[in-house]
């Protein structure tokens, strides 16, 4: 991602990684723009896959190695109801042992690859959409919708003994981030592809806008509350702009508005025509 954006530093951010055998969306910022990007951990991420019954890897993907193999039982329509029922909505988690997630101060997967124990501890999570469909005796097509932290890796592994057997992906791809999306299909074409290119001011437009004035915006600028001209409908963060200046994202508690984010502008400038890329 950094190649093709030509970044190089430390200013690059992304909003939930995919594994390196995955496909899809992600948003992604430069300079700036990356210090907005803790505001899309709110929406929830949609996904499909292929679960391989019967078999799991250490990975729990098709890139590891071989680990359990057990029968795949027949697996009928209400197996599948009972399933979808059983792991939508919060439910507990283990991360898989090859993650990012810290056990013990160390990244897991790199304990792992290192020989050593690596056990995540399980957490909650949520699912808020789940659909499951046989492809073969011993393999699943699977859909979802999960909110960011969920591990899908995870959810095919306890799918899988849920229906009395083991399993792992053969596939997955991200097909939406909360209202962005790409094709539920990938396309050859579309791989290592800049999808779009969306400014601050645009793609943050899920915060309602407030228009400030003069006064207001040097105010705003040197982190000092104000008390709007504007009465803002709604509590809670605002995108603030001045006449052709984006100046960052504030917080209105119904009487005044304080500085949560402020986005570095000066003289002339106007709303930045570089903000999130959505990347297949």
């Amino acid at each position: 991602m950094r190649n093709l954006l030509n970044v190089r530093g430390r200013g690059f951010g992304v909003e939930g990684i995919l594994d390196p055998f995955a496909s899809g969306l992600l948003i992604t910022a430069t300079g700036d723009s990356t210090r907005f990007l803790e505001y899309f951990l709110q929406f929830p991420k949609t996904y499909t896959a292929t679960i391989r019954l019967g078999q799991e890897t250490d990975t729990l993907d098709f890139t590891g190695t071989l680990v359990k193999e057990t029968p795949v039982p027949r697996i009928d329509s209400e197996d599948l109801l009972t399933t979808q029922s059983r792991f939508t909505g919060k439910i507990l988690q283990s991360p898989p042992a090859y993650s990012n997630v810290r056990v013990r101060g160390v990244r897991a997967h790199e304990l792992a690859r290192g020989g050593e124990a690596a056990e995540p501890s399980p957490r909650e999570v949520e699912v808020h959409a789940l659909s499951l469909h046989v492809l073969a005796p011993d393999a699943l097509a699977m859909r979802c919708r999960a909110a960011s932290g969920t591990y899908i890796r995870s959810l095919a592994r306890d799918i899988a003994a849920q229906l009395g057997t083991c399993g792992h992906l053969t596939a997955l791809r991200r097909i939406a981030i909360g209202p962005w999306s790409v094709s539920d299909e990938a396309v050859d074409a579309e791989w290592g592809k800049i999808a779009g290119t969306i400014a601050d001011f645009e793609i943050l437009d899920f915060f309602p806008v407030l228009n400030v004035t003069a006064d207001e915006e040097i105010k705003f600028l040197n982190g000092n509350p104000f008390v709007p001209q504007n009465k803002p409908q709604l509590t809670g963060i605002l995108r603030i702009a001045a006449p052709q200046n984006f100046l960052g994202l504030g917080r209105y508690d119904g009487e005044k508005v304080t500085v949560e984010k402020v986005f570095p502008t000066g003289p002339g400038s106007t709303y930045p025509q570089w903000g999130k890329s959505h990347s297949t």
